[in-house]
Parts: C-alpha cells; structure tokens; sequence
C-alpha cells in the first residue's frame, strides 16, 4: 500500500505504545522484527533481529523493559531498554541505559511511530535514573547513523559483536542537557 494511503486510513492518535506484558504473543514480536529488519539483511547486515528465534526475542524482552507500538491490536514497532548490561564497555558505565530490537514495520513507517518509541524509552530512562541514552549500529548503515545524529545522538564508539557480520557504531546522547536540569530544579 501506497505510504500516502495509508497515512490517510490511520489515525496515529490510534496508535498506542504501551509495556510488553506476558500475554503479547513472542512470535508476533520476532515476526515483526524480521519485517522491520529485512532492508538491513538485504544489504548482507546480519542483525541479530534479521533472524533471531522466539526464544531469543524472549530472552531479549526480559533483560530489559520493553515498549510496543499497536494499531487496532496489532503489533507494529517494539523496542527493549536496558539499563547497564551487556556487552561493551560503553554500556557498563554509571549512567548510561542503552535500547535495541528496536523496529516499525515497513507498512507504518514515516507516521512517526519510531520517534514516538525513542521519545518513550529516553523518558523513561530519564525518569529512572539515566544520564545517558545509547544504541548501536551497523557501521555500513550510514542512513541510519544519520537518523540517529538528526535526534542528538554521536559516536562515541565501535565495537564488533560475536554474532554480526559488521562492525558497529555506539552512539550516545545525554539525557540530562541543562534544559532537563533546569526543568527538575524548578519543579
């Protein structure tokens, strides 16, 4: 479906993003990661998403916290933040929480869905204690690197996971500018 139609036959205030509780179905979920993933195994990236089981979405979803996207009770985004574990020095320090299995379906793209879910995951991790917010990619997925440094974040960092086929990039933004400062001293 045309992306213009399909603006036009959602509401986006339809679109609710709620917590992953224990009766939303793993598959659905990794079904819906191998969607939001395939343009990026398309270009040879093996993203753990592109193919991972659902007893790996399962293991993912309870390391973290993890929100999802719905339209009409069906899933179309998800995302896990993770506060201090796994996997790279950059994630261990003080302070900093980090997201991933973070996807839309290809259908509901460029509706705002995915901003709305990073917007969700950084609020929260300001709200429990987060300075510092961080993700990483790819590092031959310069379109999305891009993405990221449009909404504040940097590299700060590679790393070379076990089980990609890439290196990546890990890229960090601070939750706690002095804007959000000022906002919590004041009230």
């Amino acid at each position: 479906m045309d992306h213009r139609a399909l603006e036009s036959l959602i509401n986006v205030n339809d679109i609710i993003i709620r917590t992953y509780n224990d009766a939303d179905p793993i598959s659905e979920i990794t079904e819906l990661l191998h969607r939001a993933y395939k343009d990026l195994a398309d270009m040879g990236l093996l993203y753990l998403a592109t193919h991972q089981s659902d007893s790996v979405t399962r293991r993912r979803i309870s390391e973290g916290t993890t929100f999802l996207a719905l339209h009409a009770e069906a899933i179309i985004g998800t995302i896990t933040l993770y506060s201090q574990n796994g996997g790279c020095e950059f994630y261990m320090q003080e302070g900093v929480w980090h997201f991933g299995q973070f996807g839309v379906d290809a259908s509901y793209r460029r509706l705002g869905i995915g901003g709305r879910l990073i917007d969700t995951v950084e609020r929260y991790a300001l709200n429990h204690g987060a300075k510092i917010i961080a993700l990483d990619t790819a590092k031959p997925a310069l379109h999305l690197i891009k993405h990221y440094e449009k909404n504040g974040y940097s590299v700060v960092d590679e790393v070379q996971w076990k089980e990609a086929n890439y290196k990546s990039v890990i890229m960090a933004k601070s939750l706690v500018s002095s804007d959000n400062r000022n906002k919590k001293t004041r009230g």
